[in-house]
């Protein structure tokens, strides 16, 4: 199986001396953009960056230790300024570049500022620009300018983005940024038929996603928490709920809720990437988060998901990796075992919906938390 992208890209920290590398690709990445417009002069190119070369902002992008790409970004009266962004020609069409600028998305967003950049009018990158959200503001004769305003989302520990790997949390702002997300991740309505199970004041949605959900709990009249790893998630499900707080989190290190209290929680398909000790751990941290008697509505893989790449048998928890990242599936006595000594089960049923255009076979249970003892 070949490895996910997070697990081949990386970066790398330039100097002043490095300049020839950068400036060989961006002559490279820009030739067929400038030869269309009767601009392209690899001298008057080199002389151009070497103007706005800032080595202290800069990083190499290596696809398998080999470097194929570069950006610079810096911080610039408030904003932060995207000067380049290149992928050679020869590596472009891989989804190196968007998996880049997830990362650098996630960075700026996390800080809650804007990111500003330039685009040559005839270039095609003008697309990608438009299709990671870039509105455009002004233009001239040869360039559009664009900018991308942050979107407000709550993130406490959240870590310097070149600290940590961030493989998870890409692989799924990967899936949020495709132009087809709302067809391939198709929403199925669900929980109306438990409605008068979903009362109270306040409701945590755990992976909320292109915010379906979070809307639908909206429209009972509570008030949602929205969590998700993805930021590319929380900005699409803010702008559908603008009046929902919207959370990164991590789950794979708990929920971080300040001691917050639900009286719903619901995860539709977020709970399953877990091993055992872990997956027991969030019931846990779900039940204390729930008002006494509160309501846990979720879905899970079931066994027998073959699109999703469940195999024919499976070892109890061990997980499986479906390229490159981890799942497991349900059946009724896992899900019992996940959750026995805190919920009393509703219902658990088996459902087939459509996801990234195949049948999807998931198992949905719906319990109260246990009364105190």
């Amino acid at each position: 199986m070949a490895p996910i992208l997070s697990q081949r890209v990386t970066f790398a920290a330039v100097t002043a001396d490095d300049f020839d590398e950068p400036v060989t690709i961006r002559i490279a990445a820009m030739r067929e953009s400038l030869e269309r417009v009767g601009r392209f002069d690899p001298v008057r190119a080199r002389e151009r960056l070497k103007k706005s070369f800032y080595p202290e902002h800069t990083q190499l992008v290596l696809l398998d230790s080999q470097k194929i790409g570069f950006y610079t970004l810096r911080l610039q009266d408030g904003c932060y300024q995207l000067d380049h962004l290149y992928v050679h020609p020869a590596f472009q069409s891989r989804g190196i570049g968007s998996y880049v600028m997830s990362r650098l998305l996630a960075y700026t967003d996390s800080r809650g500022v804007s990111i500003r950049l330039g685009a040559l009018r005839e270039s095609s990158s003008n697309r990608f620009y438009q299709r990671h959200g870039f509105l455009k503001t002004t233009e001239d004769e040869w360039d559009i300018y664009y900018i991308r305003s942050s979107v407000k989302i709550d993130t406490p520990h959240i870590p310097r983005v070149d600290d940590v790997s961030m493989s998870v949390q890409t692989f799924w702002d990967h899936c949020y940024t495709s132009p087809k997300a709302e067809e391939d991740m198709k929403y199925t309505p669900w929980l109306d038929r438990w409605k008068h199970l979903l009362s109270g004041s306040r409701a945590l949605d755990i992976g909320c996603g292109l915010g379906h959900d979070t809307a639908v709990l909206s429209s009972y009249g509570l008030s949602v928490t929205a969590l998700d790893i993805s930021f590319e998630a929380l900005k699409k499900s803010a702008a559908r709920n603008p009046h929902a707080k919207h959370q990164r989190c991590d789950l794979q290190s708990g929920l971080k809720l300040d001691g917050d209290k639900f009286s719903v929680a619901v995860a539709n398909l977020s709970l399953h990437y877990f091993d055992r000790d872990r997956t027991l751990r969030l019931m846990r941290e779900i039940s204390d988060v729930l008002d006494d008697h509160g309501v846990f509505a979720f879905r899970l893989n079931a066994f027998g998901d073959k699109h999703s790449g469940c195999p024919e048998s499976i070892d109890g928890w061990k997980p499986i990796v479906v390229d490159g990242i981890a799942k497991q599936f349900f059946t009724e006595n896992k899900i019992r075992e996940a959750i026995s000594g805190l919920f009393e089960v509703v219902s658990i049923e088996s459902f087939v919906v459509e996801r990234y255009g195949n049948e999807k076979l998931l198992i949905e249970c719906i319990a109260h938390k246990n009364s105190p003892s």
